[in-house]
């Protein structure tokens, strides 16, 4: 019975210890804005996009893409 309760007792605090505040949820660490929004678009319209990495997650890179075609994407 006292092994049971042991490990019991490691398995909740190895739980507790693993609850980090590392969210897998996208919106929790990045957030995007669109100046300027509309509904629609013209071709001829710019879009103006930005990214906010809300906890200073490492990017390897950002795609951007309209029914799946890759679009280039000009830094200002």
């Amino acid at each position: 019975m006292k092994i049971h309760k042991l490990l019991i007792l490691i398995f909740i605090v190895s739980f507790l210890v693993n609850c980090g505040d590392d969210s897998k949820n996208p919106n929790d660490v990045f957030s995007i804005l669109i100046k300027d929004a509309k509904k629609s678009y013209k071709t001829s319209d710019v879009l103006q996009v930005s990214i906010t990495n809300k906890k200073n997650k490492t990017l390897e890179s950002i795609t951007y893409s309209i029914d799946i075609e890759n679009v280039a994407v000009g830094n200002e």
